[in-house]
């Protein structure tokens, strides 16, 4: 059987440019720029903000603003973005995980699963970790028996799909 790549990142950006990135992205984007954020991400993975994120995922809406996410947010999706092109469930997958990891760290009250600049950053380097590139500090290390349950699980959905969802 061949081993499958299919639920793995491309990365097609080093880590220290993406790190540069981050840093430069330090200073308040504004309103102005959230606009092109939005393009770039729709661009770069072929999908809108509102349909990339689950509901749980975005703020409430406010009948003053229709914006899903504020702008240092999309500016982080966007850098995100930037180096994930196309690839778009993969990368909701580890935002998923990046949420969380924040939700449910026992130390903080915050348990909102709505997704903050922060978590982008923290997906951002659950990616290179999970890439061997920087060091597992936000992802654990699963041992193999883990890894084939893991396995087991996937197919055993697959095979529920396949039955009609029985």
């Amino acid at each position: 059987m061949k081993p499958t790549t299919r639920n793995k990142l491309r990365i097609t950006r080093p880590y220290m440019s993406v790190r540069a990135d981050i840093d430069a992205l330090t200073s308040a984007p504004t309103l102005a720029q959230a606009t092109n954020y939005e393009h770039d991400i729709e661009e770069r993975w072929a999908i809108t903000i509102e349909h990339l994120l689950p509901s749980s995922m975005k703020p409430s809406s406010s009948k003053f603003s229709s914006k899903s996410c504020d702008a240092p947010t999309l500016a982080a999706l966007s850098l995100f973005s930037s180096f994930t092109h196309g690839q778009a469930r993969l990368a909701r997958n580890v935002l998923e995980d990046a949420v969380a990891l924040r939700t449910e760290e026992d130390q903080g009250d915050d348990k909102s699963p709505v997704v903050r600049e922060q978590d982008v950053f923290n997906a951002i380097t659950i990616v290179y970790e999970r890439a061997g590139v920087l060091p597992a500090k936000l992802t654990k290390v699963k041992t193999e028996k883990a890894r084939r349950k893991d396995g087991r699980k996937a197919a055993k959905g697959k095979r529920k799909t396949a039955n009609g969802g029985t």
